[in-house]
C-alpha cells in the first residue's frame, strides 16, 4: 500500500478477528462469553447450557454481542427457541450451542439437544449475522429448523 517491498512488509499478513465478544444470555440477565473480542477468525466454540426449571419443555437462547456483563449494555443479535425435548428436572436436559464465525465474518449459531437416553433425538436452529456494517452494528437473520 505504501510501496514499501522491505522483507517485513512482504511478509505481513493480515488477520481478520472478531470487533466484538459473542454472547449468550444468562437466566439472570448477564453475559456468558462463547466468543471472546479480538478472536482470530474463522472460528468455532461450543458453550453448554441446561433447563434451568423442571419440567421445562422449551427453552429461548438470546444472542448478544458486547463487553459489558449485562446483556442490556450490549448489542441484541437474535433469539431461537427449541421445543419437543422431554420435560424433566432442572439440569437434566442439555443442550450445546457452536459458534461458528466464518473467514467471511458470518456467524452461525446453532443449538442442539441431546438427551442423554436417546442421543439420536437432536434439534437444529441456526442464527445467521452478516458482518455488513449499518452504521457499526452487526444485521442478524433467524433462519427457520435446519
Amino acid at each position: 500500500m505504501t510501496g514499501d517491498k522491505s522483507k517485513a512488509v512482504r511478509d505481513l499478513i493480515l488477520l481478520e478477528v472478531t470487533r466484538l465478544s459473542l454472547s449468550v444470555m444468562n437466566a439472570d440477565g448477564t453475559m456468558a462469553t462463547v466468543i471472546k473480542c479480538n478472536t482470530r477468525i474463522p472460528i468455532k466454540q461450543t458453550c453448554a447450557r441446561e433447563t434451568a426449571s423442571d419440567y421445562q419443555t422449551h427453552v429461548s437462547f438470546k444472542i448478544f454481542e458486547g463487553e459489558w456483563t449485562k446483556t442490556s449494555d450490549n448489542y441484541f443479535l437474535g433469539e431461537f427457541h427449541l421445543t419437543g425435548f422431554p420435560a424433566a428436572r432442572r439440569g437434566e436436559i442439555e443442550f450445546k450451542m457452536p459458534f461458528e464465525i466464518e473467514a467471511n465474518g458470518i456467524l452461525h449459531v446453532s443449538g442442539v439437544e441431546k438427551s442423554t437416553e436417546k442421543a439420536e433425538q437432536h434439534h437444529h436452529h441456526r442464527l445467521q449475522v452478516s458482518s455488513v456494517n449499518e452504521g457499526d452494528r452487526t444485521n442478524a437473520v433467524i433462519c427457520g429448523e435446519v
